[in-house]
């Protein structure tokens, strides 16, 4: 073993971090896709109109 060891409650804050990072990419991914969905609506919707 090392001489640098790591407690439990450091392994746990190193776990919400990451499961955290996860969740944001996961997040921003969903509203980009959503965002983009909307905005081509808005686009045939003006081309409807022309």
């Amino acid at each position: 073993m090392s001489s640098t060891s790591f407690d439990r409650w450091t392994l746990v804050g190193a776990v919400v971090i990451v499961a955290s990072g996860l969740y944001i990419v996961r997040r921003e991914h969903r509203l980009r896709v959503r965002n983009r969905a909307a905005l081509d609506v808005e686009v045939e919707a003006l081309a409807k109109k022309l």
